[in-house]
């Protein structure tokens, strides 16, 4: 049984408003992370700790309600183009 990485991790209604419901830096740093493909990639581009990075991309994860980083990229990239 393989699980399912685009799985919601709550049903709350904040997963709701995504990506409304993210701050003006975690767009900042989804969008670096996205374009160097690393933590340590994106904390160079928006000069930040590797450490900051991840809990900016964790917080935004849980806001989205998935589980993979990847995913998260994916899903804002997605609604945003269709914004």
């Amino acid at each position: 049984m393989s699980r399912d990485p685009f799985r919601r991790v709550s049903s709350d209604a904040s997963t709701a408003e995504f990506p409304g419901s993210l701050t003006t830096r975690e767009r900042q740093i989804i969008e670096a992370y996205a374009t160097h493909g690393t933590f340590k990639g994106a904390a160079r581009a928006v000069c930040l700790s590797e450490h900051t990075v991840a809990d900016y991309i964790k917080a935004a994860r849980k806001k989205a309600g998935v589980q993979e980083s990847v995913v998260l990229v994916a899903r804002y990239l997605m609604e945003t183009e269709a914004a």
